[in-house]
């Protein structure tokens, strides 16, 4: 067998073959001009292209993103889109011909061009070309023959959400054999979990994505809920890989076996519990999976209906109650607009303030002239991709690091400050006609120190006659209702816990015993969970995390890292199938150095912050959700495993 990274043809689609000139004029002239300035250094050998002057990078309309640089002339602009309409008028009657696959060399001059990078090194040049889907399976294993011993070595992959589906797709791509298990009835995680009104993504769709699976054909800027799980839906059903898994199949332990070289997994199921054995664990199970309630005084005794926003009730009927919803961290702000469009009274309960952004096309659809764009012109959909990446890469970096110099005790640096200002006056703007809400709106902390929401609706509904944004603490749940510290009732037929995750308890509740008796448990009992580049642990062999200790990153998409992360684990397998070993685990020198280098990395990160209190910080007063490492460290740490770290046996 041969596999890897395969360059994705195109070709002239039925939609550019009927579009008339008309339609092809209006589309080009509403291109984002960015990824259009892109594709067409890409496909063009027009000279006046490469030398357009560039420039506007920086913060975006979005105030925690960066933009780019882009041709700055409206003269530049023009050619641009004349340029393009006559190369898709062509493309379209035959004149020209479909354009190739960019080879490494084209890509990189591309890539260091519209960046405004022409030090962009190699590596860099190779992690985009992999972010931009212009090939198929990007961070597949390249193979020229089968791993010699991959049938006999049998992976169990922990979670079917999006990391979990791609060990499965890139797995099977290596043919390595592999069973997914997960404790839903369907593919997604948490968001099969997560169905609450106005459930959404918080990343640009193209972004929030796999690269071997760019050009979906998304309805929203920011996929709401269903539409995400439609897509993971798509992906495992066109991979192959839905045969693979077993819902309703809930992992309660694992203990390795030292002579078998294998794991013992006890899995319940409807029908009880049973062992499986697997030669390697991948956890795909993530961070915001396990739902954590309030410890509310009385909520035993409430009349009314509960439930966690994890655990949302799609059956039971929100029109015309009362209404408690406790909690405004990311799912509590993105609920209360819905919810109070649903319900006869809201009382929302906030414990401190949140900074919310205003992203302009948040709960956007897509129009039909851009997604024509997106699915007719070729390779701007990747070019669009990039774009969205670089909006949340390393470039943005910088406005998370706490600069020791700064005098503004309300932001960390001058990029944090530019952002503090723009919340500020997006605040002023939604509620100034409210100084009662505006006081008490705006949060103690610099903003990004903990998860910063977008607005569907947030401003507008707490302004609302029927809703109330109560601020004093909860004495405890009566049997009709909340009763806060100041005395005050507040009768409601459903509460609402918006109230998070145990996020910082991975793993939990399964037992995972390792090497000699170890366990989880204790190995991350004295300051919370921590693994060798978030993956591997000393004393639990052939057991890897995806999205694991501190790879909540400061750049970059989850989604993506954990595509680094299956390319990591499925080389560390045929190396060591082709050594003729069966086991690797981290050596422990290995994992204190790495993290020795973390903790000093990340001691002058904005999530440290202790104004704020989120699971950024656990108990310990560390993090062991999020990482300090730019995009570009970590693809050239994970691209190949160096087996000189493991003690393979």
């Amino acid at each position: 067998m041969t596999s890897g990274p395969r360059p994705r043809t195109v070709s002239v689609t039925e939609g550019l073959r009927n579009a008339s000139d008309e339609q092809i004029l209006g589309a080009v002239e509403v291109a984002n001009i960015w990824a259009l300035w892109a594709t067409l250094l890409q496909v063009s050998d027009d000279p006046a292209i490469p030398d357009m002057e560039s420039g506007g990078a920086g913060l975006t309309a979005a105030s925690d993103r960066v933009a780019p640089p882009a041709p700055e002339s409206l003269e530049d602009h023009a050619l641009l889109r004349k340029r393009a309409v006559e190369w898709l008028q062509g493309l379209r009657d035959g004149a020209v011909g479909a354009p190739h696959p960019p080879t490494d060399e084209e890509f990189g001059a591309v890539a260091r061009l519209v960046f405004g990078r022409p030090d962009l090194s190699n590596d860099e040049v190779a992690y985009w070309r992999e972010e931009s889907g212009v090939d198929e399976l990007p961070r597949a294993l390249p193979l020229e023959a089968a791993i010699k011993g991959a049938e006999s070595f049998h992976v169990l992959v922990i979670g079917a959400g999006m990391n979990g589906i791609s060990a499965g797709v890139y797995l099977k791509a290596a043919g390595i054999p592999f069973t997914i298990v997960d404790k839903n009835d369907g593919v997604g995680g948490t968001w099969h979990e997560n169905v609450y009104p106005g459930i959404r993504v918080d990343v640009a769709s193209r972004a929030y994505c796999f690269t071997y699976e760019p050009d979906y054909p998304w309805q929203h800027h920011f996929a709401v809920g269903k539409e995400l799980h439609d897509y993971l839906d798509f992906v495992v059903d066109k991979y192959g890989i839905r045969e693979h898994i077993r819902f309703g199949a809930e992992v309660e332990s694992a203990t390795w076996d030292e002579d078998a070289k294998s794991w013992a997994v006890t899995v319940s199921t409807g029908d009880g519990s049973e062992t499986l054995e697997a030669n390697l664990i991948i956890s795909a199970v993530g961070l915001l999976n396990r739902p954590n309630p309030a410890p509310l005084p009385g909520l035993e005794a409430f009349g009314g209906k509960v439930m966690h926003t994890a655990e949302w009730d799609s059956s039971y009927d929100v029109s015309g109650k009362r209404v408690a919803l406790i909690g405004t961290g990311s799912s509590g702000v993105q609920l209360a607009g819905p919810l109070s469009e649903l319900c006869s009274r809201l009382y929302v309960f906030q414990r401190a303030g949140a900074w919310i952004a205003n992203v302009p096309n948040y709960v956007d659809r897509i129009d039909a002239t851009e997604q024509w764009l997106l699915g007719n012109v070729p390779y701007y959909v990747n070019w669009v991709r990039v774009m969205q990446m670089y909006a949340v890469g390393d470039t943005r970096t910088p406005i998370m690091d706490i600069d020791p110099d700064w005098d503004d005790p309300n932001s960390v640096n001058l990029m944090n400050h530019a952002l503090r200002e723009s919340l500020m006056a997006y605040i002023h703007d939604k509620l100034a006609d409210r100084p009662d809400l505006l006081n008490v709106c705006v949060p103690a902390y610099p903003p990004l120190a903990k998860r910063l929401p977008k607005d569907n609706g947030w401003y507008d509904a707490i302004k609302k006659d029927h809703v109330s944004l109560v601020t004093s603490g909860i004495e405890c749940v009566t049997g009709d209702g909340i009763r806060t510290v100041d005395g005050e009732e507040h009768p409601c037929d459903l509460i609402v816990l918006a109230t998070g995750f145990h996020a910082n308890r991975l793993l939990w509740p399964m037992k995972i015993v390792g090497r000699d008796g170890a366990t989880l448990d204790e190995t991350w009992s004295s300051d919370g969970p921590r693994a060798y580049l978030g993956m591997a642990i000393p004393d639990f062999p052939n057991l890897f995390c995806l999205y694991g200790p501190n790879t909540n990153g400061k750049s970059g998409s989850p989604i993506s890292w954990g595509e680094m992360q299956v390319r990591y684990v499925a080389g560390l397998i045929q190396k060591l199938l082709e050594s003729g070993n069966r086991s690797a685990e981290i050596k422990q020198s290995v994992y204190e150095e790495f993290n020795a280098r973390l903790d000093e990395r990340s001691k002058n990160l904005i999530f440290m912050d202790p104004r704020q209190s989120s699971y950024y910080r656990n108990e310990f007063n560390r993090s062991a959700t999020n990482g300090c490492w730019l995009n570009k460290e970590y693809w050239v740490w994970t691209r190949t495993p160096d087996m000189t770290e493991f003690v393979v046996d």
